[in-house]
């Protein structure tokens, strides 16, 4: 499940993007979130760690039981 983003408020006309890496836990939740790049820098971060927080995947299986995994995403925001 995966939330999306906002465009923060307050903020016009910018396009940008965050790319972040996580931790996806036994129970499929997003754990240690880490912003690897933004452009513009800190303009979209906050959103992104928000939305991130609220992710849920199905989690990784190693020998039939759930593992953790490290799993890097990159988030867009359009203005137009």
């Amino acid at each position: 499940m995966r939330i999306e983003p906002r465009y923060p408020e307050g903020i016009k006309g910018i396009n940008g993007y965050v790319k972040a890496e996580c931790t996806i836990n036994e129970s499929g939740k997003v754990d240690k979130i880490t912003v690897l790049e933004s452009v513009p820098k800190g303009v979209f971060d906050k959103e992104a760690l928000r939305a991130l927080k609220r992710w849920i995947y199905k989690p990784a299986e190693l020998n039939g039981k759930a593992v953790k995994t490290k799993h890097e995403v990159q988030l867009d925001w359009s203005a137009g």
